[in-house]
């Protein structure tokens, strides 16, 4: 993933890098022409103080000059404003195309289908006062994706499960996952940047964990992992990715506020059912928030 999001930056750089060097050469060029233009007019002011003789001839001179040096200015000036124009249309498009790029990349989506990442992600365009970003919310938190590989379950739909599991005697840990100071970053920013980061979130303990790990969103900032098939032992694996979605979260790649997880978790036992299962887990989480969050704890 990290991979392709690189490519994809390497050449949005090496197509900057390109357009730069042409930009310098015309003003370059710019630089040669009004260097050219100061020396005639220079020439022109030597000729004005000798006019001694030939004055018909020297007037005559002076007036193709002057022309010259206006036909000249206004090549200038008519570059210099290509040149800014080109430049603010060449970068409005090249950073709306990297942006859609690493957004299908991050989306698992082909950017070649034009607008298709757009319409996945409307609630990037933050103008949007119609509701749209409920909407892009609910499909990454609220709805499951047949291979569970790029959305999450809603609360319902994985309590269910769980009590179905549980009831089943199958073993697992549940891992309740909690956001740390989400608050402050709706009153700093704004709530749609608070939707972004839980997006995000939401996107990294999708990637940090196994694909047949069941992932859900309970509350606005709270996730739940399902865990199957972990032993007692399996506490140091849990804790490492953990730390490895804190350590995405807390150096985003991309111009998000850095943000943190805590998170308790719980292994089940024979009679366990979703609510004592729950209480326990979320026993652990509050001893790691009560610790100063950013971490991870096992109940005992």
């Amino acid at each position: 993933m990290k991979n392709m999001l690189r490519k994809i930056k390497n050449k949005g750089n090496s197509i900057r890098f390109i357009h730069i060097f042409m930009m310098i050469s015309m003003l370059l060029l710019c630089a040669l022409l009004l260097y050219s233009n100061i020396r005639l007019q220079s020439e022109c002011t030597a000729l004005k103080k000798n006019m001694d003789a030939g004055q018909q001839i020297i007037e005559s001179g002076l007036a193709i000059a002057a022309h010259q040096i206006k036909i000249q200015r206004i090549w200038i000036i008519g570059i210099v404003l290509v040149l800014c124009v080109n430049e603010a249309l060449f970068y409005r498009k090249i950073t709306s195309v990297t942006e859609r790029h690493v957004r299908c990349a991050a989306s698992g989506e082909s950017a070649d289908g034009g607008d298709a990442c757009e319409l996945r992600y409307p609630a990037e365009n933050y103008n949007d006062k119609n509701g749209k970003h409920k909407n892009t919310e609910n499909r990454l938190l609220g709805q499951t994706d047949p291979d569970g590989a790029n959305t999450i379950g809603n609360r319902g739909e994985f309590e269910k499960s769980i009590r179905t599991r549980l009831a089943g005697e199958e073993k697992g840990r549940l891992l309740l996952i909690d956001v740390d100071k989400l608050k402050e970053i709706n009153d700093s920013y704004n709530h749609d940047m608070g939707d972004t980061v839980l997006r995000n979130v939401a996107l990294t303990v999708r990637l940090c964990f196994r694909n047949c790990d069941d992932i859900s969103r309970l509350e606005s900032d709270e996730f739940a992992v399902w865990m199957r098939d972990l032993s007692q032992d399996s506490v140091d694996c849990i804790r490492q990715r953990i730390a490895s979605v804190n350590d995405r979260l807390l150096h985003p790649e991309y111009s998000i506020p850095p943000v943190s997880i805590s998170a308790g978790a719980a292994f089940s036992e024979t009679g366990d059912d979703f609510k004592s299962l729950y209480k326990k887990a979320n026993g652990a989480l509050y001893r790691v928030k009560v610790g100063g969050r950013c971490g991870f704890e096992v109940y005992t």
